[in-house]
């Protein structure tokens, strides 16, 4: 049997800096712009469709439903969303990832709390709306208001 072959010092510390690059190093999330990012809006048409299958009345205009069903304009939900992203992008609970693997995006976690906030409904109410459950809302609002509700705040209040 031969003795095993020595690695030589240029390729131990080739990996030693890829291994570092890859675990050592957070990487910053860029923040684009709202009027240059498209936002994700899928969670507002799916929200919609299960509003009007449960027979609720819903305004006819859009953005009117908006500014009805979470008590803000579109152009304020996006700012919120532009706060907030940094902080709920770089440190996701694990709950918030769906059965795809995919983490909630940030416009649905803001909706989720907004509507919470605006309707006063239960977790469960909530989350049946939009087709999460009342585990994922409750973690949704201790992950926007204990670590983002300044943001929140100083959004809805004006201050």
């Amino acid at each position: 049997m031969a003795p095993p072959l020595k690695k030589t010092k240029k390729k131990m510390k080739r990996k030693s800096k890829r291994a570092g690059n890859k675990l050592g190093r957070k990487r910053a999330v860029p923040l684009e712009p709202v009027e240059n990012r498209a936002l994700e809006t899928e969670w507002w048409y799916a929200f919609l469709q299960k509003i009007s299958d449960s027979g609720i009345s819903i305004p006819s205009e859009e953005e009117e439903a908006f500014r009805h069903f979470f008590r803000v304009s579109k152009g304020t939900f996006e700012y919120i969303c532009s706060l907030v992203r940094e902080d709920l992008i770089s440190r996701p609970p694990s709950g918030l990832i769906n059965i795809e693997g995919r983490l909630l995006s940030v416009e649905k976690q803001v909706a989720i709390a907004m509507r919470r906030l605006a309707s006063g409904d239960s977790q469960v109410s909530v989350g049946n709306a939009f087709g999460v459950g009342q585990s994922t809302v409750s973690q949704v609002l201790v992950s926007d208001f204990l670590v983002n509700g300044k943001y929140l705040y100083t959004c809805t209040m004006g201050g």
